[in-house]
């Protein structure tokens, strides 16, 4: 139970300071920042663990902490992956959210269709591939990915073309 309460714990630690961190100022690059900040509260962790082992405080074996540590990784990883939705709007969103907002009236297809443009939809994927460094626009104006973005995307190709899926949503 205590390995399940320190990962808890220090996922809980991660998610508080970023709630706080965000309040009070958004930072560019979010993921990285995430990632920054949940390396950091690791680091305390293990000064925490450490700390707390020699002052007989904590009594978790080192095998145990290593299995809160990888609760507490797992957890963030759940969280960075599904953070992309939470940070921007995600289409799907937008549609059950503009069908919400009519409640019982609903909303018609050709009024769906008309909200929902590329300058909703299409213009801030762009701007948070190039605000991440995973695309760039070239001197001639077309945009190619770079290092970052072919690493980033190969997991993603791997996976499709394990499952054969086609191209599309």
């Amino acid at each position: 139970m205590e390995v399940i309460l320190l990962g808890l714990g220090l996922f809980l630690v991660f998610f508080g300071l970023h709630c706080l961190i965000w309040r009070i100022h958004v930072p560019r690059r979010q993921a990285w920042r995430l990632l920054e900040l949940f390396l950091v509260v690791m680091v305390l962790g293990c000064l925490f663990f450490w700390v707390a082992r020699e002052s007989a405080l904590l009594l978790l074996s080192l095998a145990d902490f290593l299995h809160s540590f990888f609760l507490s990784a797992l957890l963030f990883a759940g969280y960075l992956v599904s953070y992309p939705a939470i940070e921007r709007d995600i289409p799907s969103f937008i549609v059950i959210n503009s069908i919400a907002d009519r409640g019982a009236k609903g909303l018609t297809k050709e009024l769906l269709e008309q909200e929902l443009t590329d300058e909703l939809l299409v213009k801030p994927r762009f701007e948070d591939l190039i605000t991440e460094k995973l695309i760039f626009a070239g001197t001639d104006g077309k945009f190619r990915l770079t290092p970052k973005g072919r690493l980033f995307i190969q997991p993603f190709f791997f996976y499709r073309n394990l499952v054969d899926a086609g191209k599309g949503g």
